[in-house]
């Protein structure tokens, strides 16, 4: 009741229209291509409908599964950072850290690889952990399934993007079609403990996760029934993004942002404690980890000026130990 007294909810009634819902089942796709443009030129969120591999409850049910687990058997797949017994570094089970103003705890997976591929040894290319499992939910086929369904789905989606912008619509591919670096990521944000920090709060609000943009090329987001996010307006308004179970919300990340010339937006988005735990399941699509962004910087005029920064995996590990993401802090990920 006191967030829905804030001026941010009255702005949220009057804008709302503003976040524009696009049918990915459209048979025009260069009708959905400038539909993406458009939305992502002008607010750099939408709502993507009708997404064919999305099953909303399904993955709801696993993720809740794997949230519901008690602490003890989420630690056995934690990253070393919080768990030296085990051996992965970058992909697995992080906690909630108190005493920040970012407040979750996740668990990241990615496409595997295989062993005998020269890359099998870089640390953002490590195997899953994968939670034991009772008969309750096949949490790891369900969670498979999925990261391979949305690997093909951003691949269209960005074929898209590339059609909306006037290029060849298989323009990107060449950072995609081997090894991407793609992100599944469960998140939880728990209610808080203890006393939130300064930093977490704005008014009487607090946040879970700090205001921030992506900083990966195309982010699919499953919010469930949950509220909570809020992006920033142009006119610099905090405004919610109501959730929609059946489609997924969709941003762009600053490395797609810089190689339209900042042509799309990487809009600013943060989440707000709404007085319950909130579930999520962010697909983060990324290149492999040689792919060549600095050809569509140059094209553009925003090339990087210090190599190896030009290609995907080291400016990714780069924006993990530049921002001090808790999450990776102490992560070792050996030789860029």
């Amino acid at each position: 009741q006191l967030i829905e007294s804030r001026e941010s909810i009255i702005v949220w009634k009057t804008t709302m229209t503003s976040i524009p819902c696009v049918d990915l089942s459209k048979a025009d796709r260069r009708e959905v291509a400038a539909e993406l443009v458009r939305a992502l030129e002008d607010v750099g969120f939408l709502y993507l409908e009708n997404v064919k591999c999305f099953n909303p409850d399904e993955l709801y049910r696993a993720t809740e599964w794997f949230f519901n687990l008690p602490g003890e058997k989420k630690r056995e797949v934690a990253t070393a950072t919080w768990n030296p017994q085990n051996k992965n570094a970058y992909r697995g089970y992080f906690p909630a850290v108190e005493g920040g103003s970012s407040f979750k705890e996740g668990l990241e997976m990615g496409k595997e690889i295989s062993p005998d591929d020269p890359d099998a040894k870089r640390v953002l290319y490590e195997k899953n952990p994968w939670p034991v499992e009772d008969s309750t939910v096949p949490f790891r086929q369900i969670m498979s399934k999925y990261n391979d369904d949305m690997d093909r789905t951003s691949l269209e989606v960005t074929r898209l993007i590339a059609i909306g912008l006037g290029m060849d619509e298989n323009a990107f591919d060449e950072l995609f079609l081997t090894k991407p670096l793609s992100t599944l990521r469960l998140l939880c944000y728990p209610p808080r403990k203890e006393e939130p920090p300064p930093e977490s709060k704005d008014g009487d609000l607090v946040m879970q996760c700090n205001e921030h943009s992506d900083a990966v090329f195309l982010t699919f987001l499953a919010t469930f029934h949950y509220r909570g996010l809020q992006i920033l307006t142009k006119e610099g308004k905090w405004v919610f993004v109501e959730p929609r179970p059946n489609a997924l919300v969709v941003n762009i990340g600053e490395i797609l942002s810089k190689m339209t010339g900042y042509r799309l937006k990487a809009t600013m988005h943060r989440v707000i404690y709404m007085g319950e735990r909130r579930l999520s399941l962010p697909f983060f699509y990324e290149p492999h980890y040689h792919g060549d962004v600095n050809k569509f910087y140059r094209a553009v005029g925003l090339e990087e000026e210090t190599p190896p920064y030009g290609y995907y995996g080291p400016w990714i590990i780069r924006q993990c130990k530049r921002d001090k993401y808790i999450e990776y802090q102490h992560t070792d990920f050996g030789e860029i």
